[in-house]
């Protein structure tokens, strides 16, 4: 039996005191809340015209993409704004509804990706010694998915949306993919997961019509310009690749006991 096995064993309900928010909000989500909190706040500090240079800098306009990429612009230049995209935010009420959703769904997609880690007994295993690699990995697999589903929001919003001069930026692509996370992350949390299989289908149609379809009317009527696809693909992104990562965690774990 594993160290993570025997914890999992022993925890109580008392454990649920120490469930991974604010005090026990693991490392990965934590640090991506504070910099868009931080690269905002930057931003309403810096002088306009940094601030102007920061966003032509990093949004992702499609048509600047096509323009810079048949041009032959250097890599950095053409590229770069698939990732800097996603730390930009067009006020403080949007950073700060990304940032909620990213600190519901990101704790359970991040701690799936430490073996044997599940609610309860986080609080335990990153007080361990041993452990210590394990959560470092968690973290870095963590980031590098967050990244990898806003990248994916990104090419869907591309792929769907022909609008000329248009301008994307915020982290709701790349946090939808983390939602998706959380779902799987949930599922394989639970010792048998079909038991949570209904509930967790359902919480899936739900982020979808809220998020999707609420988005789509929402700009379709001129309301408020939400890039629906960066949702839906973000997501589709998240439920694809989620499974590689927790994959990916456990061959780690079994060649480091081999």
């Amino acid at each position: 039996m594993s160290e993570g096995d025997s914890i999992i064993q022993n925890s109580n309900t008392d454990a649920l005191k120490d469930e991974p928010f604010f005090k026990n909000m693991p490392i990965g989500t934590f640090s991506i809340v504070i910099l868009l909190l931080l690269i905002q706040l930057a931003r309403k500090a810096l002088p306009v015209d940094a601030t102007y240079s920061l966003v032509i800098s990093s949004a992702l306009m499609p048509d600047r993409f096509y323009a810079y990429y048949n041009q032959g612009e250097n890599a950095f230049a053409t590229f770069w704004p698939f990732i800097g995209y996603q730390f930009l935010h067009s006020g403080w009420f949007h950073v700060f509804m990304n940032c909620g959703m990213l600190l519901q769904a990101g704790p359970i997609a991040e701690i799936s990706l430490i073996k044997g880690g599940n609610l309860l007994n986080y609080s335990h295993l990153k007080e361990m010694p041993s452990q210590r690699a394990n959560l470092a990995r968690a973290t870095f697999w963590f980031v590098i998915y967050y990244i990898l589903c806003g990248i994916g929001a990104a090419v869907g919003f591309m792929m769907v949306n022909h609008e000329p001069h248009v301008l994307l930026m915020g982290a709701s692509g790349a946090i939808s993919g983390v939602f998706a996370g959380f779902l799987i992350g949930a599922y394989k949390m639970v010792r048998d997961g079909r038991k949570i299989l209904k509930l967790l289908s359902g919480s899936a149609l739900v982020f979808l019509i809220l998020n999707v379809g609420g988005a789509f009317v929402a700009r379709l009527s001129n309301t408020i310009p939400i890039a629906w696809e960066a949702h839906l693909f973000g997501f589709l992104t998240g439920l694809v690749i989620y499974p590689f990562f927790y994959w990916l965690v456990n061959l780690e774990m079994k060649t480091e006991l081999s």
